[in-house]
């Protein structure tokens, strides 16, 4: 059986309702599919799955929509990369988000040092408009609410992003992260409250109830992924898998770009962490051979006030 033959029921049940009630295969086991088997059913499902997510998380921080096709694009890519790892910890939408969020702010610094970044006056086709109320208190929470998301431990903003805003149940975001429903309820107040706080020293005051709602309206009016950005997404992981960035790079050097520049950062930081516990280990083995030599000294009677009150007459 082809790749594109594996999931064919899935498939079409993922295009045709919304993506977080297509839970029947999890999320790890599909990234497997395609690292393995290259099986392109199983991460277009991912990409159905998680894309208002991610698209989500890009058109908030981001005006251009060129620009939140290329951060969309890149996280997916950056997925595969880190394929391996993900699996292992545990919830993808949480880390999708985390990565979505890092890359949409170096495509906005890249513009910002360029100084050739433009404010569209058209909005996103997923902003309110439709109730003034909500929509002046999005406007104004919509600049910090990723920023202030991102902080939260991981324990925290994983349930919070599985039922805040990819509309899943308390049981169901259970059984994703593997413990126990009370664990989510808990920690998901926990982190309601959190960010309420949070959200309080920015100006914007408003209770954690009322933040939950509001968040699953704004859930709730995101437009689904277009197939033409599902479809781009999936031919560029493919090209990823048998060519690597080049493969990419034919298609859409700016998305290319985003990849490189992404793993180049995280190289540059185990770099830097690797300098400084050389530098640690370093500094660690001279203090210690300073010491041991100044012992010796001192035993030896080489130097120090002794030597001097012996070499002098009475």
């Amino acid at each position: 059986m082809s790749s594109r033959e594996s999931l064919p029921a899935l498939q079409h049940l993922c295009k045709t309702v919304r993506p977080s009630t297509a839970t029947a295969v999890p999320d790890g086991e599909l990234l497997d599919r395609f690292l393995s088997q290259r099986d392109e059913a199983a991460f277009e499902l991912l990409v159905w799955r998680h894309g208002p997510l991610v698209l989500g998380v890009c058109g908030r921080v981001l005006d251009r929509p060129a620009d939140v096709e290329d951060a969309f694009q890149a996280t997916f890519l950056i997925l595969l990369q880190k394929g391996n790892q993900v699996i292992k910890q545990g919830s993808v939408g949480s880390w999708l988000y985390k990565v979505a969020y890092r890359m949409a702010l170096r495509v906005q610094r890249r513009h910002e040092q360029r100084a050739v970044r433009e404010r569209s006056l058209s909005r996103l086709p997923h902003e309110p408009a439709d109730r003034p109320r909500d929509e002046a208190l999005w406007r104004e929470l919509r600049p910090v609410l990723d920023a202030e998301l991102s902080r939260l431990p991981e324990r925290y903003r994983a349930p919070f992003i599985l039922c805040c805003l990819q509309g899943k149940t308390n049981s169901e975001a259970a059984r994703e992260l593997g413990c126990p429903r009370g664990t989510v309820d808990s920690r998901l107040a926990r982190a309601r409250e959190k960010l309420r706080d949070r959200l309080t020293r920015h100006g914007i005051v408003i209770g954690a109830w009322s933040l939950a709602v509001l968040l699953a309206e704004q859930s709730g009016r995101l437009v689904e992924v277009s197939p033409v950005l599902v479809h781009g997404t999936v031919q560029a992981a493919l090209l990823w898998s048998l060519r690597g960035l080049a493969g990419v790079a034919s298609t859409s050097t700016s998305v290319a770009k985003l990849v490189a520049l992404y793993a180049g950062s995280a190289w540059r930081k185990w770099y830097l962490l690797a300098a400084i516990g050389l530098f640690l280990v370093l500094a660690g083995t001279s203090w210690s051979a300073y010491a041991n030599g100044s012992t010796w000294l001192l035993s030896s009677g080489q130097g120090g006030c002794g030597s001097h009150e012996a070499a002098s007459p009475r």
